[in-house]
């Protein structure tokens, strides 16, 4: 079965949108998707279709558009998360 979490954060000020990273790999290296968020006033969004009894760990960045492409700030420190049936 597959199953949603919504993850909140602070907004930041400078900030018009954020990614969202969540996979099961606690070294964010398989398997891992991301949520790009395009909104400054947005501060939580809807992981859908995860799979039950399982941990996932998501971290969170923002980014700022450029001449050229996105400029991204740091990414967040990762929290752990059990997904339930």
């Amino acid at each position: 079965k597959s199953s949603s979490q919504t993850v909140s954060w602070k907004k930041e000020s400078n900030a018009p949108g954020y990614q969202v990273k969540y996979p099961i790999d606690k070294n964010f290296k398989k398997n891992c998707k991301t949520v790009t968020v395009k909104s400054y006033k947005t501060v939580s969004t809807a992981i859908k279709k995860l799979t039950g009894n399982k941990y996932y760990y998501v971290r969170i960045r923002s980014y700022k558009k450029v001449s050229g492409g996105n400029l991204y700030g740091s990414w967040s420190t990762a929290r752990k998360i059990k997904v339930r049936k």
